[in-house]
This record gives structure tokens, C-alpha cells and sequence, in this order.
């Protein structure tokens, strides 16, 4: 875990999201994830 914040930290800068997951491999070749996202641009 110490070892991503840094790489977070240069990814998202100021922004904390409220949830980040890294998954290097799934436990059986058959399971599959799914992605749901929600993102808010404001203009400057």
C-alpha cells in the first residue's frame, strides 16, 4: 500500500476520490469485474 500512494498522489494531485481499488489478478480465470463511474467536471 505505501507503495501507490505516491503514484496516486502524481495521478490524482489534489483530488481524493472517494474510493481507489487495484486488482493485479482475479481469483479464477471465469470471474469478471465491473466498472461503474461517475465523474463531475466544473469549469474554471
Amino acid at each position: 500500500v505505501d507503495v501507490v500512494f505516491p503514484i496516486l498522489g502524481e495521478t490524482f494531485g489534489d483530488i481524493r476520490p472517494a474510493a481507489t481499488m487495484i486488482v493485479c489478478q482475479l481469483n479464477k480465470p471465469e470471474m469478471k469485474i465491473e466498472i461503474e463511474v461517475t465523474a463531475l467536471r466544473r469549469t474554471a
